[in-house]
């Protein structure tokens, strides 16, 4: 399994699994990280947990709750709570402008120079 990268030490502090979810595994930091990991047993034993893009809150994350609805979870923190949205993300590409959406709030625009055919 693989944990989020990085060069600063980041402690993992709750962990909870739904298996209706078709079996997602979500864990929470004390910097206010929570990421996702889906099983998927096509993969071979070191990938059968893939690891999703992280979402971040604000605080460090001391309780996790899936919702009633599936694609929701409840993000306790120390001051906060926050609820998560499994969204999916989109994409376009249209003459020479691509556009990505990184997360719900984040949307990457690319303008290309040259043209080229495929």
């Amino acid at each position: 399994m693989k944990v989020l990268t990085t060069t600063t030490k980041i402690n993992l502090t709750i962990f909870e699994y739904i298996s209706v979810f078709i079996g997602t595994l979500a864990g929470g930091t004390d910097q206010g990280h929570v990421a996702l990991w889906k099983y998927n047993s096509l993969k071979n034993d070191d990938q059968l947990w893939v690891l999703q893009p992280p979402s971040d809150v604000v605080g460090s994350v001391t309780h996790l709750e899936w919702g009633a609805s599936l694609g929701l979870i409840a993000v306790n923190c120390v001051s906060s709570v926050t609820i998560l949205n499994k969204a999916t993300m989109s994409y376009c590409f249209s003459g020479n402008i691509a556009a990505v959406q990184l997360s719900p709030a984040h949307l990457l625009i690319k303008f290309y120079l040259c043209m080229w055919k495929i």
